[in-house]
């Protein structure tokens, strides 16, 4: 996951990006978040502006909180 973002930020110009209200449920040693964003950047010469959300599902490990599954949807 981190080395997606990392690949995204060397290959494009980000204008602007935003994020709302994070939301967080939690059950024992397992949490989902999600988090809706908007975004401006240009990408191969051509300019985007989308918006969306993530969602991350977390369990607990040995006492640590850790990404187990990640989703990005944008809206169309």
């Amino acid at each position: 996951m981190i080395d997606s973002y990392r690949e995204f930020a060397r290959e494009a110009t980000i204008h602007s990006f935003t994020t709302g209200e994070l939301h967080i449920d939690q059950a024992a040693d397992s949490a989902v978040t999600t988090m809706p964003w908007t975004m401006d950047y240009e990408l191969g010469g051509q300019r985007y502006e989308e918006k969306g959300w993530d969602l991350l599902v977390f369990g607990r490990l040995d006492g640590r909180w850790v990404v187990v599954w990640r989703t990005v949807v944008v809206e169309r």
